[in-house]
């Protein structure tokens, strides 16, 4: 007759389990403690207090003096500011129109957006476990570098990142009027701010799919379907088309390049920024996976029922989907290298959050404890490929000296064509020697806002 293994005892099991939380914890933290220093210091060193690029365009109504409705409802190319309009009305009027304020508002909400995917780990799983952490090096990354460092803006896509994971919380809510509520307005402020309006597409999507037979609050389901139809109602009133490129059309002749375009853009999440074979297998090998996730996912919502976990995977996977193709459609009559800017990896990691809490139940109910730890282990270097990517501190290093050299060049001159000479370098690349760029400087000096706090009067000519 076999003789079994006794069973250990509970203290033992116990002390394992308390052993094992400790380990979570301090794994956790100190993942938090790393990315957030060197994300710090990523901001201290590339945040320059001047404005660029699209910045002179979307501040427009600060510059007229309009309020924070105004700013909200402001649209800059397909979307709109929303709550990132609010949060620049904010930080610039109270900081002197100092830009740095804005790029450290964006390390702030990033710290929130991090803090949420581990919480949504945590209330999916019921406990924090040490793998965790791949979610915090996925989205304390530095690739957000260009939309918080070279053109601040953090309606863009940093925002409705953090606004797209409450909104999953929100979905958690356990009674069906906070339900409801929290839901309706984290799904118009995603709607209205930024690519946020993704999040609600795909909310949306999951809502429907929550309206089948195996939901036992089908009128609940029906009434989140409601609220988003108000939400993009409201959205569309004074709206217009406003694409990004001139000449815009679609569909392009090389049709087939949207999944190109798509496949790079899922590549760069890891770092591939090149038009080879490997960035299109590598790339569209993820995007499949992140298609599979969101199918199987709103199929057991439909087939099942809702789960937490069915939740934060289809929602977070369908947003990148929806991102990632309204990119390809709304870019590619540029070129297919568009797909590459490091601005488009905010919202397409919302994919990568989403495979890793549909992934992770399963990773646990693995028999082995070799190939659990193994497949444990491929999650956190996928996560830690993303982060450890050092582009973005170059990239940004040289940019400051860029803008920072600019900076000095017109303080000495007061005068942007020149400055732009001299410094070989423009604020405004679409027009370096705009004149309403110019009128704008002007405006800025008059009132010692921005880089001119603090800058020495004008000498007078000689």
């Amino acid at each position: 007759m076999p003789v079994t293994a006794p069973a250990p005892s509970r203290p033992d099991a116990d002390l394992r389990r308390g052993n094992g939380r400790i380990a979570a914890w301090t794994v956790v933290i100190v993942t938090f403690a790393l990315c957030l220093a060197r994300f710090a210091r990523l901001v201290s060193v590339g945040a320059v207090n001047v404005l660029f690029g699209d910045q002179w365009d979307f501040l427009l109504p600060l510059f007229r003096g309009e309020g924070p409705w105004t700013l909200f409802l402001q649209q800059h190319g397909p979307h709109r500011q929303g709550a990132g309009g609010w949060v620049q009305w904010l930080i610039y009027r109270t900081s002197g129109w100092d830009v740095r304020a804005e790029t450290w508002t964006g390390f702030v909400i990033l710290f929130g957006a991090a803090t949420a995917a581990v919480a949504l780990a945590v209330r999916i799983r019921g406990r924090l476990a040490w793998w965790d952490a791949a979610l915090v090096f996925i989205v304390l990354s530095p690739l957000h570098w260009e939309t918080l460092l070279l053109a601040p803006n953090l309606a863009h896509s940093v925002l409705p990142l953090c606004l797209a994971l409450l909104l999953v919380h929100a979905w958690f809510a356990p009674r069906f009027a906070i339900r409801i509520v929290s839901i309706g307005v984290f799904g118009t402020l995603c709607t209205f701010t930024g690519f946020g309006f993704c999040a609600s597409v795909a909310a949306g999507i999951l809502a429907l799919a929550s309206t089948s037979r195996a939901n036992p609050d089908r009128g609940g389901a029906s009434g989140l379907v409601a609220v988003f139809i108000c939400g993009v109602a409201l959205f569309l009133i004074g709206y217009h088309w406003a694409p990004a490129i001139p000449g815009w059309h679609f569909p392009v002749a090389e049709w087939w390049n949207y999944g190109t375009f798509v496949a790079y853009m899922g590549a760069t999440l890891v770092g591939l920024r090149e038009k080879t074979w490997m960035a299109i297998t590598v790339g569209g090998a993820w995007c499949l996976l992140v298609a599979g996730v969101f199918g199987i996912s709103l199929q057991q919502v439909w087939a099942r029922g809702a789960t937490r976990r069915t939740i934060a995977s289809a929602l977070l996977t369908g947003t990148a989907l929806t991102y990632m193709a309204f990119t390809a459609v709304g870019r590619l009559p540029a070129n297919v290298e568009a797909a590459f800017m490091w601005r488009y990896t905010s919202l397409t990691m919302t994919g990568a959050l989403g495979v890793i809490l549909f992934l992770t139940p399963w990773m646990e109910a693995v028999a082995s404890v070799i190939w659990r730890r193994v497949t444990m282990g491929a999650v956190c270097v996928f996560a830690f490929t993303i982060w450890i990517n050092v582009g973005p501190d170059q990239r940004t290093a040289t940019i400051a000296v860029a803008k920072r050299n600019w900076v000095s060049a017109y303080l000495e001159t007061r005068d942007l064509a020149r400055a732009n000479e001299v410094s070989n370098f423009w604020v405004y690349p679409p027009l370096p020697n705009a004149p309403h760029i110019a009128e704008r400087l002007e405006w800025l000096e008059k009132r010692k806002l921005s880089f001119f706090k603090n800058a020495p009067p004008t000498r007078p000519a000689p």
